[in-house]
């Protein structure tokens, strides 16, 4: 059994906004870490490294986000067209439901939806 204070810790870490706040503070840290690791660093990296290099690893990096936006945009629509598909289900059933009872009820045989 979890304690009170694991149980704590893990409704905080599940909050957006300490999420939020972390990457931020992590960020800093990393900001001024590289502010003083800056004297230690060669002058001439730039070069060595080369401008190609980084513009192939931001291709890939822009693609393969680029692909999996486009999945989360597909399954997003996907749920709310069903979400709407059942709402709008569970609104009109009822009376297409009263409509069959009060037809058969007169005798009537229900229309047809084929044309």
């Amino acid at each position: 059994m979890t304690s009170r204070w694991q149980w704590l810790v893990r409704l905080l870490f599940r909050r957006i906004w300490f999420r939020a706040a972390l990457f931020s503070i992590l960020s800093v840290g990393l900001a001024l870490l590289a502010a003083f690791a800056a004297p230690f660093a060669p002058y001439d990296i730039s070069t060595k490294i080369g401008s190609d290099a980084v513009a192939n690893i931001l291709g890939i990096l822009a693609s393969s986000r680029r692909e999996a936006d486009i999945r989360a945009i597909t399954a997003t629509g996907h749920q709310l067209r069903t979400s709407i598909a059942s709402d709008v289900l569970a609104v009109t059933m009822p009376y297409v439901r009263a409509a069959m009872l009060a037809w058969r009820r007169d005798g009537e045989s229900a229309p047809s939806c084929r044309a």
